[in-house]
């Protein structure tokens, strides 16, 4: 007998658990242990085996068919599925141009194969990557006639769905894609573009919304919203289509195309009686322009929950070496100017009782790089002065991020 197997198997099984629970970034790291752990012996794999299918990535028509063949090999792995990550990069076209035909990659083929097999899946990542050599302008993504469709095959079990970076010729075919899926909870979306507009869903249609308010209705249990450089009418058209479950709402405000905005193509918020807390992208190495400050104004303006509790984080969009802290301060100092008029100018501040509980203050949350004990105290004395107003009511808290320090 081996000395180590003397030991309990449960023993084992708790060092497996403890490695699989320490999932890094990109997860390959944990994925590498793992596999180590794997061939350990059989006891160890039939442990493991589970774990390495928790999270499926998909970068080609042959990992897909590589996957699927797995399922047919070991049917149990099928439920241990939980997150499905499909990654495709534009490729040169020699009769199309430059551009991605999603009917023959793994995004156009991976609902009508997959459809049905993963009865644990929760969450769906579809991203394009970026390819330098390719013009933005040539990034088209044709997706299949029925992929709408065949998605709908995993609308009862996805509740979180991912899309990036991703060109389709209509902006319904994006709606398409939501309609599908139901019974999502949390919803994000970076850089999505489209070549026009297209004939939306019926309940996002203004004239069909009466009509259609008995019917199913769009994203009924979305709670937790982010999108990131999106058109600003069609965020007001996704927006105005929602139920009221939405509990958060993540943004970018500083992007370009948002400098000039008439006010009736805002979203309104009004009807979000749920919506508790908004999250600010900012980019750090730039103030806001003045057209982004009356969008923040006129958004937060409308912005009135049931439970009279407002949180605002703001944090920076992303790093770059050429931020240092001094710019990502002025950026700051000019968000809080336009913040003091939205959030504070429903009732004067020498009322005694307006702000007597935590549940009537608003709070804004300012997100900040890591720290040492004096970098701390630099940051706490200058943001306190630029949320001087906040900072009479208790209303503005730092958050400190984990991770290497930036600044």
């Amino acid at each position: 007998m081996k000395p180590w197997a003397a030991f309990p198997q449960e023993i084992f099984n708790l060092i497996v658990d403890a490695v699989a629970d320490d999932v890094d970034e990109d997860h390959m790291l944990t994925l590498e242990t793992l596999r180590s752990c794997g061939v350990v012996s059989k006891a160890w794999r039939t442990h493991v085996q589970p774990y390495l299918y928790r999270v499926v990535v998909i970068t080609s028509v042959a990992d897909l068919h590589k996957l699927l063949d797995m399922l047919d090999a070991y049917p149990r792995i099928a439920r241990a599925v939980e997150r499905l990550l499909v990654c495709v990069q534009y490729r040169p076209d020699a009769r199309c141009g430059l551009h991605l035909d999603a009917s023959q990659s793994a995004i156009g083929l991976f609902p009508s194969l997959i459809q049905g097999r993963l009865p644990k899946l929760s969450t769906l990542r579809i991203e394009v990557l970026a390819s330098d050599v390719i013009p933005r302008r040539e990034e088209t993504l044709c997706i299949p006639s029925r992929f709408s469709e065949h998605l709908s095959r995993f609308m009862s079990t996805v509740t979180s769905l991912h899309l990036q970076n991703m060109h389709l010729p209509c902006f319904s075919d994006y709606m398409r894609m939501l309609w599908a899926l139901p019974n999502i909870t949390v919803l994000y979306c970076a850089d999505l573009r489209w070549s026009a507009p297209g004939l939306l869903p019926a309940c996002m249609r203004d004239k069909d919304k009466l009509r259609l308010r008995r019917r199913r209705k769009f994203l009924p249990k979305l709670k937790h919203l982010t999108a990131i450089q999106m058109d600003v009418l069609a965020m007001r058209v996704f927006v105005s289509a929602l139920g009221q479950s939405l509990e958060h709402l993540c943004i970018d405000v500083t992007t370009p195309a948002y400098e000039i905005v008439p006010q009736q193509d805002l979203m309104n918020l009004r009807e979000f009686t749920d919506l508790t807390a908004i999250t600010l992208l900012l980019e750090p190495t730039r103030p806001i322009q003045e057209g982004h400050a009356a969008i923040i104004h006129e958004v937060l303006r409308k912005w009135m929950p049931l439970a009279n509790r407002k949180d605002v984080w703001v944090r920076p969009l992303a790093y770059t070496a050429y931020c240092t802290r001094e710019t990502y301060l002025n950026v700051l100092r000019s968000v809080a100017q336009a913040l003091e008029p939205a959030l504070l100018d429903e009732a004067p501040l020498d009322d005694d009782d307006l702000y007597d509980s935590d549940s009537a203050r608003p709070v804004v949350h300012v997100v900040l790089p890591q720290a040492d004990v004096r970098q701390e105290a630099w940051w706490t004395e200058n943001i306190y002065e630029c949320f001087h107003t906040f900072l009479q009511i208790d209303g503005i808290a730092l958050d400190f991020m984990d991770g290497e320090s930036l600044f």
